[in-house]
Parts: C-alpha cells; sequence; structure tokens
C-alpha cells in the first residue's frame, strides 16, 4: 500500500468513526488539542498521523488502532 493509499484508508475510518460519534473536526480538535487544519488535513488524506497522535484518536475514540489504520470493509460516510 503506498502512502497516498494509506492515507485514504485513515481518512475514511477517521471520518466514518467521527460521524457515528457525533464528532466535528473542530470538536475533535478542541478535545485534543490539536489544529484543526491538522484534523481537517488527517481527515481528507492529505497527511497521515504518526502512530503517537493514532494512539491518541485511539483513546479518544475509545476504539482498537485497526479499527483506524486497517482496510474497512464497512461503508464509508
Amino acid at each position: 500500500m503506498t502512502e497516498k493509499e494509506y492515507s485514504a484508508v485513515i481518512a475514511s475510518n477517521l471520518k466514518r468513526i467521527a460521524y457515528e460519534r457525533g464528532k466535528s473536526q473542530v470538536e475533535i480538535a478542541k478535545d485534543l488539542h490539536l489544529s484543526k487544519a491538522t484534523i481537517s488535513a488527517w481527515m481528507n488524506g492529505t497527511r497521515t498521523p504518526k502512530m503517537p497522535k493514532i494512539d491518541m484518536l485511539c483513546s479518544y475514540f475509545n476504539v482498537k488502532r485497526s479499527d483506524i489504520i486497517s482496510l474497512d470493509r464497512k461503508s464509508v460516510v
């Protein structure tokens, strides 16, 4: 999987999880003390979060790492 494909998988999963939890990008950024631009880039697939940030997102959403970084076979928002 290329870096671009990996970013797209993470973006898709983050969008789905945020939607399921009713969280906006602004809320996520505020709650995690990150910039709105960072969250937006992750959710648009233009940047890829490093593993410590992925773990932060896992704790925030109470999901497994694989829920964020693995190809999800569920429908995508």
